[in-house]
C-alpha cells in the first residue's frame, strides 16, 4: 500500500514547470564572470582582494518530500572567495543569488564580506529598485540588525555595470572597490 503514495509523489515531482530569468535577472547575473578580481581599499587605506570563483545557474534540486510545487525552482549565484584558484579556498561565499519559486516573483540576496542585503521582488526590474536609487544604475542598499540589544548597520552600493562597489561595515568602515572606472565609487558619497 505504501508504493502507491510513493509512486504519486515521484510522479507529481516530475510535473514542475520550467522557470526562467527574466533579462534585467540575467544582466545581474553577467555582471561578474570567473576569474574577475574584485580590488577593494578602506578609508584607511588597507587593501582586500577577492575573486568570482564560480557561477552557478540552473534549476535547484528540491527533496520532493518537503516541497511539492508547481515550478522547478531556479537559482543563479555568484560565489567568490579570497584565493584565485578554486581548490585553494576553504570556503565560497555567496556574492549575488537570485532564486525563483514562482515566474513572477524573485528573492535577490547581495552580501560580501559580512555585509548583506536580501530582498523579495515582484518582477524583478529596474523599477523594482527604484526605492534603492542613488542616481541611474546604482543602487544603495542597507540593512539594520539588532543582536543582544546592539543595533548594527551596514550599506552595500551596487551598480548594474560593476556590482559590489563599496560597502561600508557596521564599525563604520568605508571600502571602495579601486579596480574599476573612478566615478563610479565616487558617486556614492
Amino acid at each position: 500500500m505504501l508504493t502507491v503514495p510513493v509512486l504519486a509523489l515521484f510522479l507529481c515531482s516530475g510535473c514542475e514547470m520550467n522557470l526562467h530569468f527574466n533579462d534585467f535577472e540575467k544582466s545581474l547575473l553577467e555582471i561578474y564572470n570567473e576569474g574577475d578580481t574584485l580590488i577593494f581599499e578602506s578609508d584607511k587605506g588597507v587593501r582586500d582582494t577577492s575573486y568570482i570563483i564560480l557561477k552557478d545557474i540552473g534549476s535547484s534540486t528540491s527533496d520532493p518530500v518537503f516541497y511539492l510545487g508547481k515550478y522547478q525552482k531556479l537559482r543563479g549565484i555568484v560565489y567568490y572567495g579570497v584565493n584565485k584558484v578554486k581548490d585553494d579556498n576553504m570556503f565560497l561565499y555567496d556574492m549575488l543569488s537570485l532564486h525563483k519559486s514562482r515566474p513572477d516573483t524573485t528573492r535577490m540576496y547581495l552580501s560580501y564580506k559580512g555585509n548583506y542585503m536580501s530582498g523579495r521582488f515582484h518582477e524583478l526590474s529596474i523599477e523594482s529598485l527604484e526605492d534603492y536609487k542613488v542616481e541611474d544604475g546604482l543602487y544603495r542598499f542597507r540593512d539594520v540588525r539588532t543582536y543582544k540589544g546592539v543595533t548594527e548597520e551596514t550599506e552595500l552600493y551596487f551598480d548594474l555595470k560593476y556590482g559590489i562597489v563599496k560597502y561600508i561595515t557596521s564599525e563604520g568602515e568605508v571600502w571602495k572597490r579601486i579596480n574599476i572606472p573612478r566615478q563610479s565609487v565616487d558617486n556614492t558619497g
